[in-house]
């Protein structure tokens, strides 16, 4: 997702992109007033398609940019992230967006059926699992 504009094999690696300072980008968002951020949010997040993948990138850049003490940094990247597989409960979460309530309905026996293709691997991390390798 941080390297959503990409297109083919993709690396597990901060790529650089020459199209934003990120600095300047992160400065530049700090400035605007909460209307204009919310009318110019699309045009500030390109070529993203959504704030969490453009910050999660923005993120990565300016911690990289910012360890002037060259501290080792590991980046987490889960896919979706769902329900618990034993921790805190089985089945817990926080949300019923995304998957959680895709799979929520689906247990309930509410959502029987569900277009897709075959050839995808349904990948679905529990949260407990993506929180115990952060913690690791």
């Amino acid at each position: 997702m941080v390297n959503c504009e990409k297109t083919g094999f993709i690396e597990e690696s901060v790529y650089s992109n020459i199209k934003y300072r990120w600095q300047d980008k992160y400065d530049e968002i700090l400035t605007l007033n909460k209307r204009d951020l919310l009318k110019n949010s699309t045009e500030l997040i390109m070529p993203f398609t959504n704030a969490y993948s453009f910050s999660k990138r923005m993120a990565e850049h300016l911690l990289i940019e910012h360890n002037t003490k060259n501290i080792p940094i590991t980046f987490v990247r889960p896919s979706i992230i769902g329900a618990a597989l034993e921790e805190p409960a089985i089945g817990w979460t926080d949300t019923l967006g995304l998957m959680s309530g895709v799979t929520l309905l689906t247990g309930l026996g509410i959502f029987k059926d569900m277009t897709g293709d075959d050839n995808i691997i349904g990948d679905i991390v529990p949260v407990d699992h993506v929180a115990r390798q952060i913690l690791v």
